[in-house]
């Protein structure tokens, strides 16, 4: 566990993969960097190897957004959704 704090990578909102999701989602790059921040921070919190049971509507109440949000952030490759073994997983 990392503590209550996360590194933060001053060039990820020019990231391919967050101008992707600005693209795919329709979200302003505040909203998808926020989400990010929450996700990575939640995972950091409560993950000891990047898996966690997590089911997406779960997700959606922790960390915003919608489903669609949250494939979306899988397509890019930056989650792992599991909805049968109900988990996900920050690669």
């Amino acid at each position: 566990m990392a503590g209550e704090w996360i590194a933060y990578d001053l060039a990820l909102p020019s990231k391919p993969e967050v101008q992707e999701l600005l693209d795919t989602t329709g979200q302003p790059v505040e909203v998808v960097v926020y989400r990010l921040l929450q996700l990575w921070g939640w995972a950091s919190m409560h993950c000891a190897d990047g898996t966690a049971r997590m089911t997406l509507p779960r997700l959606v109440r922790t960390c915003g957004g919608d489903e669609a949000f949250w494939r979306a952030v899988a397509a890019v490759g930056w989650l792992e959704l599991d909805e049968t073994a109900a988990t996900v997983a920050v690669p």
